[in-house]
């Protein structure tokens, strides 16, 4: 494993070890056993996203997996997994990613125990009962018809769609829904042996008692066994274009970039800083010209969102369709100035400052240090400290910056774009708006 395998101080607070131990059939467990108050939280980390969806008949079938773990699993039906659930107190859930499925808790000290019996258990033998995804699927169905409400999530997904040339990644996480309405419970059942029995999961425990429930822990998660390692996907095609979706709202939303860094990627550091000078903070370049000064939009932001295996960086506006072209016009040439002139070294510095805050913020609660050290054990490396992670943005110059800008933002080309709400018809394409200034035309 790169970074290392065994004791070692590469997540936590300063001072305070985290080990990790590669068990027989696979299985990584991790500890991390910095003080909390009292709690403990746990993930199991199964490497199935959407992304391993092997084609349209089954998209959505990870998340739906991810509900049915929890409609009976082991010796409880789908009532005595809701008792054992609140009798935790606590939170126990999921979330599903195109990389991957994480089922975590986060309990009171004394039942950390059992709360790791209940997530083995819900992954390695869920029941996927036919009565019970016939009830499931009814409420996965109403789920992907809120989303299809949220502007805010349509969005992302039409982006998602224009940026990307594999289905792997343009498709919605929830799915299709005639591929959920289709699947049966031996259909499932086959993708749950398949994939979940392929490449060995990540396990986390951080916090009070954290030594105590991973001794615990270890016996059962030696019994399962795995056929594969796991794997990282990349060489994902970007193939940018735009996308327009018209619906009733009283903005547009528009979310815009290109492909970005991996989590690992080499220009990782300076693309997250690019985008906190470019938006996200009060003193932010978009932020100040499109709100503060020109009055254009409410929400303005940019953005770099990095995985195992891919990253995308982009702009996000929310816009009244009168301010539409000339918001994007204006995001352009804020851009443009940035790859001309530079940021300043005070820009950096804010940048860095908060980038720290936000890794510090994140360490001093429980799950948020087991969601940091699962993530990056997918990979099969150990998260870096924080005193790696201030070395590393020590290095960030404001010439590195600017280098990061004129790669990305300089050419609309490369750009894909999402335009979803009342966009105005006749309208030429948004890339177009990127070089220009803006300013209404007859076909606006």
């Amino acid at each position: 494993m790169a970074g290392g395998v065994g004791s070692g101080r590469a997540s936590g607070a300063p001072g305070q070890p985290v080990s990790v131990e590669v068990l027989p059939n696979g299985v990584t467990l991790a500890v991390d056993s910095s003080p909390a108050p009292g709690s403990v939280a746990l993930g199991v980390f199964v490497p199935v996203g959407s992304q391993d969806e092997r084609d349209r008949a089954q998209w959505g079938w990870a998340h739906l997996l991810e509900h049915m773990v929890f409609k009976g699993a082991g010796p409880w039906d789908v009532d005595g997994v809701a008792a054992v659930m609140d009798d935790l107190g606590g939170e126990v859930n999921a979330f599903t990613t195109r990389e991957y499925t994480c089922f975590y808790a986060k309990v009171l000290e004394p039942l950390g125990c059992r709360a790791a019996d209940l997530l083995w258990t819900l992954v390695t033998a869920p029941r996927l009962e036919a009565g019970e995804l016939a009830k499931e699927r009814a409420v996965v169905l109403e789920e992907m018809a809120e989303a299809r409400d949220d502007i805010e999530d349509v969005t992302e997904q039409r982006y998602m769609e224009a940026l990307w040339a594999d289905d792997a990644l343009r498709h919605d996480i929830l799915g299709a829904p005639g591929a959920i309405r289709r699947v049966s419970a031996a259909a499932l059942r086959g993708f749950w042996e398949t994939a979940y029995s392929q490449a060995p999961p990540v396990c986390v425990v951080a916090g009070s008692g954290a030594a105590e429930v991973a001794r615990r822990w270890r016996e059962a998660l030696q019994r399962p066994r795995y056929r594969g390692p796991r794997r990282t996907a990349g060489g994902w095609r970007p193939a940018p274009r735009e996308v327009v979706k018209r619906q009733a709202a009283e903005q547009v939303h528009v979310l815009m970039g290109r492909e970005g860094p991996a989590l690992t990627g080499a220009d990782y550091w300076e693309q997250l800083v690019l985008s906190l000078v470019l938006g996200g903070q009060n003193t932010s370049r978009l932020w100040l010209r499109l709100r503060e000064q020109e009055g254009l939009a409410y929400t303005v932001g940019a953005a770099l969102n990095s995985y195992g295996g891919w990253g995308e960086t982009d702009i996000a506006l929310t816009v009244r369709p009168d301010n539409l072209a000339r918001a994007v016009a204006v995001a352009g040439e804020e851009v443009r100035r940035l790859a001309g002139e530079g940021p300043t070294e005070a820009e950096v510095g804010r940048a860095v400052t908060a980038l720290t805050s936000n890794l510090v913020f994140g360490l001093e609660t429980p799950d948020g240090r087991m969601q940091r050290l699962g993530r990056w054990l997918l990979l099969e490396r150990l998260p870096p400290d924080l005193a790696a992670v201030t070395a590393r943005l020590a290095q960030v110059t404001p010439a590195a910056v600017q280098a990061a800008a004129r790669r990305t933002w300089l050419d609309p080309g490369r750009l894909a774009v999402a335009l979803v709400g009342p966009v105005p018809r006749g309208a030429p394409a948004a890339r177009s708006w990127w070089g220009s200034d803006g300013r209404p035309s007859p076909t606006t």
